[in-house]
């Protein structure tokens, strides 16, 4: 698939230059996750779960 550059690729270029890791927020399906790829020369995808179902009535026992 050919990428379609954004307007705001020379400021993530600008920003990976400076600092060497950005984090890209935005809008569902709007590109940050090609954008990244395209400037990156490696990329860490987080996925955070909420676990907070299993450790919410321990948190008041007593041990």
């Amino acid at each position: 698939m050919k990428y379609n550059p954004r307007i705001s690729d020379k400021k993530l270029e600008r920003k990976l230059n400076a600092s060497g890791a950005v984090l890209i927020r935005g809008t569902k399906a709007c590109g940050k996750t090609e954008s990244a790829k395209q400037l990156a020369q490696s990329i860490l995808f987080v996925i955070i779960f909420n676990f907070s179902f299993l450790i919410g009535p321990v948190i008041g026992k007593q041990l």
